[in-house]
């Protein structure tokens, strides 16, 4: 599904220029759920940049379905494109449009608008009763699962999550997880998640890549685990605390 052949990308930065990646090799399998893990500047974020085509490799070679990305024309990236659903950090929600018009844009810019998708989506996240109402109304959690249901509005093959609970606290963080793990039940999409917290990874992933200074330090499995939901923030302060 998605392949890494010794890809480099490099930053211009000046003098010394910033390698982000150095000949990375990596194969993501269909339908896999796959994290990336490392410290801040180790290349997590270029690689899912690269795979979501805002980046091209300045060596080597990304294969999307055995298609190397580099040799498509404009048309058929754009058409490639349409296949990957984003999830980000801090939401990227448009303030000035209610939680529906943020779930149906990518259908609405791709000219395909069809209402019973879109409810069928925020229903499924369980943002249904928040259709009229604007971001700047929702909690943090709230706006998370608006911004995973417009990512998969249009029904993606590949979902990639960069840092998707950093912004959130425990209660959200967990609730996002068993979502995300829902989503990659029902859908049986392939999924990349980028996260520093070991915690996301466990919970989610089946194998996850480790990246130190923009070099493949090791491939390894995980075995997955369930996050722990409590009713209430008493609650898990009461299991936490005492």
């Amino acid at each position: 599904m998605i392949q890494f052949e010794q890809v480099t990308k490099t930053y211009d930065l000046g003098n010394p220029q910033k390698k982000a990646l150095s000949a990375i090799s990596l194969e993501i399998t269909a339908k896999e759920c796959f994290g990336i893990v490392g410290p801040s500047g180790s290349g997590k974020s270029t690689l899912l940049r690269l795979i979501n085509q805002l980046e091209t490799p300045d060596t080597g070679h990304l294969m999307l379905d055995d298609e190397d990305v580099s040799r498509l024309s404009a048309k058929e990236q754009r058409l490639k494109r349409q296949s990957i659903g984003m999830i980000f950090q801090q939401f990227n929600l448009l303030n000035n449009k209610t939680v529906y018009d943020n779930v149906a844009l990518p259908l609405k810019l791709q000219g395909k608008i069809k209402q019973k998708r879109v409810m069928e989506i925020m229903d499924f996240v369980n943002i249904d009763n928040l259709a009229n109402q604007y971001p700047q109304q929702l909690s943090g959690g709230q706006k998370q699962r608006v911004a995973i249901a417009r990512a998969l509005s249009f029904d993606p093959r590949i979902l990639l999550c960069d840092e998707p609970t950093s912004a959130l606290d425990e209660q959200h963080t967990e609730e996002i997880i068993k979502l995300l793990k829902e989503v990659h039940q029902h859908f049986h999409t392939t999924m990349v998640i980028v996260s520093h917290e070991f915690s996301v990874i466990r919970h989610l992933c089946t194998r996850a890549a480790i990246l130190e200074e923009g070099q493949l330090l090791d491939v390894i499995p995980v075995s997955p685990t369930e996050p722990t939901v409590f009713d209430s923030y008493y609650h898990r302060a009461l299991e936490s605390l005492n």
